[in-house]
């Protein structure tokens, strides 16, 4: 070749390596912008006080636009059973289904979450005895496996592995698009894991002046232990606002946090000094002494019918609420466990009936 086509050439090469590098930005900026939506949407859902199960869901959802994988599973401490497990995937594998416990010791995803480190492997089958999640799995054909801690200030919470068929599927370079948003839900994580703390310190919730889901438990317990002793009757009510999605998405946030306070303001000024208010989960739950059925039902009505009379304001506009009442009836010998279930099984049955009712278990 002469020196002016060489000349030539190397013009082709320079265009073509700018080609290269423009596509390569452009998709490193597509996948930029993809992880920072994630992480959004992500914290949007951890402010609603999403649970974790949920997350674990919505960061399978996220990382499949991020890398292609034809199986995707979140691992999980179940501090209950105090075991690692499924908590989230993809799709249903053959041989793992959510709910299933790993083999901490033995398996290569609690290897990853002992080490906090990430693990990629081209080819799952050239690993000797491997073990994915449990010992006793069907691996039958090849297939690469990448697996990520879910890490926060060297705590981990977990891990999410990817699977694919074929090997060498997986390349540091998805690992490190990954690597953002999963550490991001670590984050979410040890934060949630610090408002429980809190929650377990402090007894009364500031937006509702109700006691905390974990300070009512207490008292219940207190209560029923007093009741065994001396024949008490303690009842329990759950109180559900109703069609409260609805009002979020009308008022917004301040609005129904405003339309809770007023809510749990009603509800203490029908209950007596010795009884007590709480929350549970979305709803409020009022622990009533020493009562029976007649009188806790006149009870609820006199509160469904206070509540519903009440005018609210929000930036000029009037509107009123009301409340779906479940109550589990006066008992001497049921445990906390039992009464929570059955005042559950009661405020079902007065949502099915259309709100605003009571209905009693």
């Amino acid at each position: 070749y002469g020196e002016k086509t060489l000349r030539v050439l190397a013009q082709y090469s320079k265009m073509i390596s700018v080609l290269l590098k423009s596509y390569t930005e452009k998709y490193d900026l597509l996948n930029d912008a993809k992880v920072l939506g994630a992480i959004s949407s992500l914290e949007q859902l951890a402010r609603k006080g999403t649970g974790g199960k949920e997350i674990a869901e919505q960061l399978i959802k996220f990382t499949s636009q991020l890398v292609e994988a034809d199986d995707s599973t979140v691992v999980l401490f179940d501090e209950k059973n105090e075991k690692w497990k499924v908590v989230a995937q993809k799709r249903s594998a053959k041989n793992i289904a959510v709910g299933q416990v790993i083999d901490y010791a033995k398996s290569i995803v609690g290897e990853v979450i002992r080490s906090q480190n990430e693990r990629l492997i081209d080819n799952i089958a050239d690993e000797k005895n491997a073990v994915r999640f449990f010992s006793g799995e069907n691996l039958t054909s090849d297939g690469s496996f990448l697996c990520i801690p879910i890490l926060s200030h060297k705590k981990c919470f977990g891990a999410i592995a990817f699977e694919k068929e074929g090997t060498s599927g997986f390349t540091n370079a998805d690992a490190a698009v990954l690597q953002p948003l999963v550490s991001f839900v670590g984050t979410l994580f040890d934060v949630s894991s610090l408002k429980q703390f809190i929650n377990e310190c402090v007894s009364v919730d500031s937006a509702t002046s109700v006691l905390t889901e974990h300070f009512f438990h207490t008292a219940l317990e207190n209560e029923l232990d007093r009741a065994h002793h001396y024949n008490g009757n303690p009842a329990l009510a759950l109180i559900g606002i109703d069609d409260e999605k609805i009002l979020q998405e009308r008022f917004g946030e301040s609005g129904i946090h405003s339309v809770r306070r007023i809510v749990a303001q009603q509800i203490q000024s029908c209950v007596r000094t010795f009884d007590s208010v709480g929350q549970l989960e979305q709803f409020f739950i009022a622990l009533l002494i020493d009562t029976n059925v007649d009188e806790i039902q006149l009870w609820g009505e006199k509160m469904r019918t206070a509540i519903a009379s009440t005018v609210l304001n929000d930036n000029g506009k009037q509107f009123s609420v009301t409340v779906s009442i479940g109550i589990s009836a006066p008992t001497k010998l049921a445990d906390s466990q039992t009464m929570i279930s059955n005042v559950r099984a009661a405020m079902n049955k007065a949502v099915e009936s259309g709100g605003n009712t009571i209905k009693i278990f």
